[in-house]
């Protein structure tokens, strides 16, 4: 469960909350119970909007800087891999997370990393003219978080997702 540690004549320790980086028990639950791609989404969806906008109120310059990294790094590799972009998608999101400076919100997105990489890759590769919209949106919400926006950079993000979310409903976009 990811709670402690055996080794040879050292014997058990218990780790550390925060040497962990998800909570390995409910990543199982998620694969033997088979969490939906739609379930996943909502679960993203909620934390990433409601994270934006803490992330314009609480991020540090470190932390800023990261997130225009991330932006920039996507914009540099617009024409790479799926795999790559999606990489790249999910470092951005990641970044807005650790805006947020949520450590639940973040060890959670840490727990679905794998299920969210997949489900990025494949919206990436179902939808190529997606990428530029994308970009549109991270550049968006990295000004709002930079100028402390926080109305502007929840309704950027929930604009953002809201035509993935479609795409994961079937519904016409």
């Amino acid at each position: 469960l990811g709670m402690g540690d055996v080794a040879p004549r050292k014997g058990i320790r218990i780790t550390s909350p925060d040497e962990n980086r998800g909570y390995l028990p409910l990543l199982y639950i998620m694969m033997f119970e088979k969490t939906t791609a739609l379930e996943l989404f909502e679960m993203r969806r909620m934390l990433q909007i409601e994270m934006a906008e803490a992330g314009a109120l609480r991020r540090t310059e470190q932390q800023l800087e990261e997130l225009k990294q991330c932006t920039k790094n996507m914009r540099d590799n617009i024409d790479s891999s799926a795999e790559v972009f999606a990489y790249l998608d999910y470092e951005y999101h990641m970044a807005i997370i650790k805006c947020g400076q949520n450590r639940l919100c973040l060890k959670l997105m840490q727990t679905f990393d794998a299920l969210l990489r997949e489900q990025l890759t494949e919206r990436i590769r179902n939808m190529k003219k997606s990428r530029e919209i994308t970009l549109y949106f991270h550049e968006g919400i990295c000004r709002c978080i930079e100028n402390h926006d926080s109305v502007n950079a929840r309704q950027m993000m929930l604009r953002h997702l809201e035509d993935a979310y479609k795409l994961a409903t079937n519904e016409p976009i």
